[in-house]
């Protein structure tokens, strides 16, 4: 902050992770930078709640990922078999010769995990069986292979959901956006499943009914899948709790409804703007708009436009 010479008056919001060291009252950095800049909101980290959100899932789905996490560890950490399976890839024409690690650490990494699993499900069962392996027989087991592609599926929306909350240029009112977007597909895709219309929300577990001719889900199968979109509806509830409404006018100051108790002051810069003249010259019959922010924006703002400026950066025609 010194080296760049910010201000920490300036300073209104931090964001982090709940470790001790960071989100600490005493002596630790939330404390730190209170002392600095008393009316900063700590808040914490939108992706890693998004993570400890979908971190816990059902026993049965919580088996199959045992399962999948246990069998890419006895490829991946042997040198000799990781050679032999890549190999044995590269014979059957499959797209990807090599396993993906799985890592606890990684937000990612389970969903990039079962997708690679999902795409080698054969060639999985042909290299397991060739090692005499007890987990072979699961890669051919309809049961599984359909827990398996939902698992692909709803792992790969949470990477996208979690990938859209990355990069810079954002703010806490658009990641929230995504996060009541992402809650509500939930529901619908429960419903999907519950009222036994579609699976097309979930592309693997489709193809996997199709592929075997099943027309619909078995009911212990859909109680699995309905009880596990329960369960992530009710983790991101806890993790997101915030009600960001109360900042509509941030989003949208000129859709936004007026407070209940506003200011005597706030209802006389709301009087003052609705009588602006500016308004009365934009919404004429020459220019008819239904929404005029831009316009009053430009038209309210006390900055003076370098017009000479503008115009140096201007070529002139070559005709002048």
């Amino acid at each position: 902050m010194i080296e760049n010479n910010i201000k920490w008056e300036n300073c209104v919001g931090v964001c982090t992770d709940v470790t001790r060291a960071m989100s600490g009252q005493y002596g630790r950095l939330q404390a730190l930078i209170k002392t600095k800049a008393p009316n900063v909101k700590w808040i914490h980290c939108v992706i890693y709640r998004e993570a400890l959100a979908a971190k816990k899932i059902t026993p049965e789905l919580n088996f199959v990922m045992d399962i999948i996490i246990k069998v890419v560890n006895y490829i991946k950490t042997r040198p000799v078999k990781a050679r032999f399976f890549h190999k044995l890839c590269e014979e059957l024409g499959a797209e990807h010769t090599s396993l993906i690690y799985y890592c606890n650490s990684s937000w990612l990494s389970k969903g990039n995990v079962l997708a690679r699993v999902y795409e080698l499900r054969n060639e999985f069962y042909i290299y397991l069986q060739t090692e005499s392996h007890n987990d072979a027989q699961n890669f051919i087991n309809l049961e599984f292979i359909i827990k398996l592609a939902y698992l692909c599926d709803i792992f790969q929306k949470l990477n996208d959901l979690n990938k859209s909350l990355q990069g810079n240029n954002t703010h806490i009112l658009q990641l929230a956006d995504k996060i009541t977007g992402f809650q509500k597909k939930l529901f619908l895709w429960k419903r999907k499943l519950e009222d036994h219309v579609h699976t097309d929300c979930f592309p693997a577990l489709q193809c996997i009914l199709q592929e075997n001719s099943i027309k619909s889900l078995d009911p212990s199968l859909k109680l699995i899948f309905t009880q596990h979109l329960s369960s992530l509806s009710e983790h991101f509830e806890n993790y997101f709790p915030e009600n960001l409404e109360q900042y509509d006018w941030v989003r949208n100051p000129f859709q936004s409804t007026s407070p209940s108790t506003p200011l005597t002051k706030e209802e006389e810069q709301s009087i003052q703007l609705s009588c602006f003249s500016a308004v009365a010259v934009i919404k004429n019959k020459y220019r008819s708009k239904i929404n005029v922010e831009k316009e009053i924006r430009v038209a309210i703002s006390k900055l003076e436009p370098r017009f000479e400026k503008l115009c140096s950066e201007k070529q002139a025609h070559p005709s002048h």
